[in-house]
């Protein structure tokens, strides 16, 4: 089972979500109260200084030619500083037993490479575009905190090896154009999760998913439903379809029998509800459930939205009854 907003999500959850009506525009909404860890990033990174173009450009010079960290720290760019400190620890015992700020040594010895000398200081660019990022979609779940990992220990350190200096060019331009594609990518990624097309509309090829209003987002289990439950208080769709009698929790002993009303009412076909079982109600992915039908993820989304399409013409409150048990439950009006 799949774990939603803290709580057990059912294969009758993950269906019901699908029968929301169509709605317009893209009301995401975060589905986590926990800090994301970029301000422990930026706090644990105060221990490296900024380098300068200046440096950054020595570097990456040092490493397109084939130098180590160990060499690169006499150079005349680093070595003054590295001096400087090394003068400071011997004769302040103050600075020798405080943790570091903005420290060259700190800095070589944490770098395996030059590569990831560069990424460790040049993490203020980083951080501008994550910071940037998390605050223009504030309703997206992003996983920044992630993004910043791979871009300190690998997107970067990658970049770097890769990159060519060239005239009037600077290392800070070019690492803040991949960032911004990147973190593109990434709310792309997150709002197709989020989303998903209306039945018989299909992607527009060169239309970027953020820019596509015609996406409709799925609805959250915790949804409120018009009706209220037997304590008064506003229901949800987790409230109807959660079967505390189950042998497992959220799992109802009728509930095979249920989806098969369900089908059969809709007129899903063995091949979709094949789809559905795989990637709804187990919720795997969209490639391991066309590798299991033998066909391309396009057909596994035809199926799926055909499905979906199904549902949505029954309607959100027959599709819960019938979920429940209710198979003779009146359809809605056209």
């Amino acid at each position: 089972m799949i774990a939603i907003m803290g709580k057990e999500q059912t294969g009758h959850e993950r269906l019901s979500a699908y029968a929301a009506p169509l709605s317009e525009g893209i009301p995401f909404q975060r589905r986590d109260s926990h800090a994301s860890g970029i301000e422990g990033y930026s706090a644990a990174m105060k221990r490296y200084p900024v380098i300068s173009r200046e440096q950054t450009e020595a570097a990456l010079a040092a490493l397109a030619g084939g130098k180590s960290v160990k060499e690169l720290r006499s150079h005349a760019l680093f070595a003054p500083y590295l001096a400087q400190e090394e003068a400071d620890l011997l004769s302040n015992p103050n600075v020798y037993n405080a943790p570091p700020v903005r420290s060259y040594r700190q800095l070589f010895a944490d770098s395996p490479g030059i590569e990831n000398l560069v990424a460790f200081g040049n993490f203020p660019t980083v951080l501008h575009w994550v910071e940037k990022f998390r605050a223009t979609y504030t309703g997206l779940p992003l996983a920044l905190e992630e993004f910043m990992q791979d871009a300190l220990y690998k997107i970067v350190p990658e970049e770097a090896k890769r990159y060519q200096t060239s005239a009037g060019a600077s290392f800070k331009i070019y690492l803040s154009n991949m960032l911004i594609w990147r973190l593109n990518d990434l709310v792309d990624s997150c709002i197709t999760r989020s989303s998903i097309l209306p039945a018989g509309v299909y992607r527009q090829e060169g239309l970027r998913p953020k820019h596509d209003g015609r996406r409709v987002s799925i609805e959250s289990l915790d949804a409120p439903l018009p009706e209220e439950n037997e304590n008064g208080d506003p229901g949800s769709f987790y409230d109807v379809v959660a079967d505390e009698r189950a042998l497992l929790p959220g799992e109802s002993l009728a509930g095979a029998s249920a989806i098969a009303s369900l089908y059969a009412i809709a007129g899903i076909s063995q091949k979709q509800a094949q789809v559905l079982q795989t990637s709804i109600i187990e919720g795997e992915s969209q490639g391991y459930a066309a590798s299991l039908c033998g066909v391309g993820e396009r057909a596994i989304r035809a199926r799926r939205d055909e499905a979906v399409a199904k549902f949505r013409r029954l309607g959100k409150e027959r599709v819960i009854a019938i979920l429940s048990g209710d198979a003779d439950a009146p359809e809605r009006e056209k």
